[in-house]
């Protein structure tokens, strides 16, 4: 059956036969700089951290004509002890991985951090009492721990505060209500995501 219906495209022994001879050689080309700096554009696009076979898989897909498996491991082996890596978690072998990032998110994230500690008496976006107590009053039907993240969310006055919770808890819920709070105290907000749901959930909440 499958033999009958590749030929109705023209495809039977022959023409196979006639298109791999009409292909040309694979020619792997030496791992160089420009592999190696693509990789790493790559990973810091999408990965905060990365383990080795992060790196080799990432290494691999630069390299459209394949490589040597020896050379991507003396490729990876060469990053891994030079200089444009930092080690964040050293695994214990032989089942635990260690983890690397550049030093460009590593000095990133050391900047959100200083920002973080840095601004934890900044006075932001505060709120006065009676304010808040209006807003609270106007939904009564939050829980204990979100009135607490609307209470510390718009009277803490860090520059950074962190929430986390279980899908579902309600989380948007109690942010809806803060931002009516900073409205309330001539705050405007801006609501920024790196998600599409995230971000229609956002909108959502003004």
């Amino acid at each position: 059956d499958w033999i009958a219906r590749a030929a109705e495209f023209g495809t039977d022994e022959a023409s196979i036969d006639r298109a791999i001879a009409r292909s040309r050689p694979r020619r792997p080309r030496p791992i160089g700089p420009e592999e190696v700096d693509a990789a790493l554009t790559e990973l810091e696009e999408h990965h905060s951290h990365f383990d080795r076979r992060d790196l080799l898989c990432t290494l691999a897909s630069q390299l459209r004509e394949g490589a040597d498996a020896e050379a991507l491991e003396r490729a990876v082996a060469r990053l891994l002890a030079g200089d444009r890596l930092v080690e964040i978690h050293r695994g214990h072998e032989p089942l635990g991985a260690s983890y690397y990032t550049t030093p460009r998110l590593w000095e990133m994230e050391r900047r959100v951090v200083d920002a973080a500690v840095g601004g934890t008496g900044a006075g932001a976006a505060r709120i006065d009492e009676a304010t808040l107590g209006a807003v609270l009053d106007r939904h009564r039907y939050l829980g204990a721990e979100q009135a607490e993240m609307v209470a510390r969310l718009t009277t803490g006055g860090e520059r950074v505060i962190t929430v986390a919770a279980l899908p579902g808890t309600g989380k948007t819920t109690a942010l809806k209500a803060a931002a009516e709070g900073w409205s309330a105290g001539g705050f405007r907000g801006i609501g920024v995501s790196t998600a599409k749901s995230a971000t229609n959930e956002i909108q959502g909440v003004g």
